[in-house]
């Protein structure tokens, strides 16, 4: 589930260890990307580099026994097959090496988003592919009730975008085999920086998020239609309605960076339509305005305030009227051990 915080779980089989394969100790910042089926697990700035690793499966802390959740510095040692890969086949002795990091701000945030609408050259491994329109995705985004527009709103002015900073610019890569087949996102944003930022004087770092969206021909491929890191400050799309131009899926995965999951309904991902972090298009749930400090609750319900036999009224306005008192928090710990959400 992923409902947070993350449940606890058994660490997966893991394939035994030939004597030939080499291990490494490596630390970083763990994240998480919303791929699918599952998602998928990395370990960045590995060392104070950028470079980064793809880990078989969420990391167990070896002195607590529990899973370290996304956002974490972890020390681990990571099993490779040879010495071409940064794909680690088997993970251990993971500890964490940064107890509590802050969540990521979600509140007063302004947004520096340099968009980078990415099509393909012709190179010796494959032909050239084309990409989303450029003039479009700028519209989609600054036009009149664009993204730019649906955050303000939904954030109650709590998270809007630099208007002035917002760039969209065409990339041009050379194409590669790990791109068209394997649909490796870290050889695009390897190769925006390379061929097109370089090239163009644009400093990535006056920008607090990256949007790639991808050439056209690839959502087979992936099988997504918008991926993010979890937290992070990176963003892929695909390059049609149901990737950069749905409102929805823009949304939830900007807020993936910010720390939200998936909606769920009767045990089922995505399955929540009243919310972009679901399958809707629109602000998200009360829960998650909440966890985003973008609202707050009329009431707080618990054993103290609400206790057993009572009955009381409760009139809630329309999210729409304003942030103050949109929601009934209930935690029911009048339930004993068996709270545990």
């Amino acid at each position: 589930m992923l409902t947070s915080p993350l449940l606890l779980r058994s660490p997966l089989p893991q394939p035994r260890i030939a004597a030939s394969v080499l291990s490494i100790y490596i630390q970083g910042k763990l994240l998480y990307r919303t791929t699918k089926p599952i998602g998928s697990w990395l370990l960045t700035s590995i060392n104070g580099s950028r470079s980064s690793y793809m880990l078989p499966n969420q990391p167990v802390d070896i002195l607590s026994g529990e899973e370290i959740p996304p956002g974490r510095g972890v020390l681990l040692t990571c099993f490779l097959p040879n010495t071409s890969t940064t794909t680690c086949s088997k993970i251990t002795n993971a500890r964490i090496t940064q107890a509590a990091m802050p969540a990521a701000q979600s509140t007063n945030i302004t947004l520096r988003v340099l968009v980078m609408v990415v099509s393909l050259s012709n190179s010796s491994e494959c032909k050239s592919r084309g990409g989303a329109n450029v003039t479009q995705v700028q519209n989609a985004f600054l036009g009149p009730n664009g993204y730019a527009d649906f955050f303000r709103n939904c954030s109650y002015d709590m998270m809007v975008f630099d208007r002035k900073n917002f760039m969209v610019m065409p990339t041009v890569i050379p194409c590669s085999t790990t791109i068209i087949a394997d649909c490796n996102v870290d050889a695009i944003v390897n190769n925006a920086a390379e061929f097109q930022l370089l090239a163009a004087g644009i400093e990535a770092e006056t920008y607090t998020h990256s949007v790639y969206i991808l050439p056209d021909g690839l959502a087979r491929t992936c099988n997504w239609m918008g991926l993010a890191v979890i937290p992070g400050t990176k963003t892929w799309f695909m390059p049609d309605m149901f990737g950069i131009f749905s409102k929805g899926v823009v949304m939830q995965e900007i807020l993936h960076n910010f720390g939200l999951y998936h909606g769920w309904k009767d045990g089922q991902e995505y399955d929540d339509y009243s919310t972009a972090m679901g399958r809707g298009h629109s602000c998200p749930s009360a829960p998650e305005l909440w966890r985003l400090g973008w609202a707050t609750p009329l009431a707080q319900l618990n054993s103290s305030s609400f206790p057993m036999a009572t009955y009381k009224n409760f009139t809630l306005p329309a999210t729409y009227l304003g942030p103050r008192g949109v929601m009934i928090k209930i935690q029911p710990n009048w339930l004993g051990e068996l709270y545990t959400k």
